[in-house]
């Protein structure tokens, strides 16, 4: 009950953030809202190639957050807040199930667990898994992994009250099916799944367990399953995105690699190192006391395969851990109920000095949690990586989009090009497939990625094995209607690629003889051109 009336409590607090919040999206934000505010436009204009669009053409990003967070932005219409909220509704989902999940399994441990130790499991793992902090904050954005840690858990549910016995084709196929749907939320998280869940299937067919033919009837089915997707969907892109991959941040055996993760965890999974102590000594009790039941075995292999496919990725990211993490939440409460057990079974003053250390965790749990959730809406606002006042700013650049398409330099990742497409969407009502606005320089990122999702070009002469041209030649094309010129913040960037001052002088004159005006919107400094129709 007491993890649950914290989970309440921060879930309720980021809802009511989430509703108040008025910064746009970020880069990162705006490429899952975007693919949620086209599912919601071709639903609800019915046509089937808008749908089937919205739903097969999602590029890197498959299509199950959206469909997820779709109900959402009926209810609520399209908003910030409706993009966002679904992210919340997946953590507090998420928060039930685990304490379920923990009470399942733990319940059915080798040892004869008495009520004192599966409270204890799930009142201290419980704690930490509900108020880890990563998982909370992305709760407040327009993101994927809370509902790949939901579904993460889910997984792990179906094998909660299995025993040694052979397992039964029902949850072999319902763990299947977990895994495909993992690979539908984004294919890192099914990367991860897959091999965890495959492995856990070697083991279990060595332990004689589960029969070759059910084994290879389950690979069958996940592979077509998966295979079904990639021939319906725009595959080759995906596969573009997947192998080409920025330079890797560090070497694959330098320490910067090796010890990210780890650093990662204890900073920003834990509310403190201290807990994350706790949690990795639980873990191993947990593993090394249950090592024979398949949930354990199941929770082994999902977190070891994850965190090796994590250390082998050439991009580190904090976030990346997140739906690896349940499994070693739920190892640790196997080691938890386990500590708490082995004191039970003593007598005397021993006993009690026992559970009086086990109180005495779970109330410096407890009140480690109070000060670091203080730090929580400092932080938060720091995710919102945008401001408030870019809506202002995207407002303005929306009433322009309604007259014909606009040209925007000065844009980043902050103030992303497709959090303006998704504003300008929302405000005109368009599909995103409609929206006509696009930043300059037309990077070789831009190309390829601006159009997310197959959609519209960054404009119509532009190809991706011929270099960018110069800001005239691109204005005097006659397709563009506007051009926004932002100044005045760290928002501004010259990413200009063409190296001849002559080319950028010719630029800048051709812009003195049009016409413009300026807004000032919270200290930032806005040029809006008239770009003249060529006759």
């Amino acid at each position: 009950m007491l993890v649950l009336v914290v989970a309440t409590a921060v879930v309720g607090y980021l809802a009511l953030r989430v509703f108040q919040e008025t910064a746009t999206f970020d880069t990162d934000e705006a490429d899952h809202a975007n693919a949620i505010l086209e599912l919601y436009y071709a639903l609800r204009g019915g046509t089937w190639d808008g749908i089937e669009s919205a739903i097969l053409r999602q590029s890197f990003y498959p299509p199950l957050h959206s469909l997820t967070a779709l109900p959402v932005s009926f209810v609520l219409h399209p908003s910030l807040a409706a993009s966002r909220l679904p992210s919340v509704i997946a953590l507090l989902l998420y928060s039930i199930l685990f304490v379920v999940l923990v009470r399942r399994a733990v319940g059915d441990s080798i040892l004869s667990l008495t009520a004192g130790a599966r409270t204890f499991a799930v009142m201290f793992c419980g704690l930490v898994a509900v108020t880890s902090p990563i998982l909370v904050f992305n709760s407040a954005l327009c993101m994927l992994e809370p509902l790949g840690a939901l579904l993460m858990v889910l997984l792990l549910l179906v094998f909660a009250r299995e025993g040694e016995e052979e397992l039964s084709w029902n949850r072999i196929f319902l763990g299947a099916t977990g895994v495909v749907l993992l690979f539908l939320t984004k294919y890192s998280f099914g990367i991860f799944a897959l091999g965890g869940f495959g492995l856990f299937l070697l083991c279990q067919w060595f332990q004689g367990r589960v029969s070759f033919v059910r084994c290879i009837i389950c690979a069958g089915y996940i592979c077509l399953a998966l295979a079904a997707w990639f021939l319906v969907s725009d595959w080759q892109k995906a596969l573009s995105f997947v192998f080409d991959q920025p330079p890797a941040r560090h070497a694959l055996l330098s320490s910067e690699n090796i010890f990210f993760y780890p650093r990662v965890f204890f900073r920003m999974h834990v509310v403190h190192p201290w807990v994350g102590v706790m949690i990795l000594f639980f873990a191993i009790l947990g593993l090394w006391n249950d090592v024979h039941r398949p949930i354990v075995q199941l929770s082994w292999c999902l977190f070891v395969i994850g965190f090796a496919a994590l250390f082998l990725s050439p991009e580190n990211g904090s976030r990346h851990i997140i739906p690896v993490i349940p499994p070693l939440f739920l190892l640790a409460a196997f080691g938890g109920a386990a500590f708490l057990e082995w004191g039970e079974r003593t007598s005397g003053a021993f006993r009690l000095v026992w559970r009086s250390g086990c109180c005495l965790l779970v109330v410096g749990l407890l009140v480690t949690i109070f000060f670091r959730v203080q730090k929580f809406p400092e932080t938060i606002t720091k995710r919102y990586e945008s401001k408030p006042y870019f809506a202002n700013i995207f407002e303005s650049i929306a009433t322009l989009a309604s007259r014909g398409p606009v040209l925007v330099e000065g844009l980043s990742d902050s103030m992303s090009l497709e959090g303006l497409r998704w504003w300008v969407a929302k405000d005109l009502e368009i599909p995103y497939t409609k929206v006509k606005v696009d930043g300059f320089p037309f990077t070789s990122f831009q190309k390829i990625r601006a159009p997310i999702h197959s959609r519209n070009e960054a404009a119509p002469w532009v190809e991706s094995n011929v270099p960018d041209k110069p800001l005239s030649d691109t204005l005097q094309s006659g397709y563009y209607r506007s051009f926004v010129r932002i100044y005045g913040t760290a928002v501004y960037h010259r990413l200009n690629n063409i190296s001849e001052g002559s080319k950028k002088d010719l630029s800048e004159e051709y812009l003195e003889t049009l016409m413009s005006t300026f807004q000032e919107i919270h200290g930032v400094r806005v040029q809006i051109y008239s770009v003249p129709v060529p006759s």
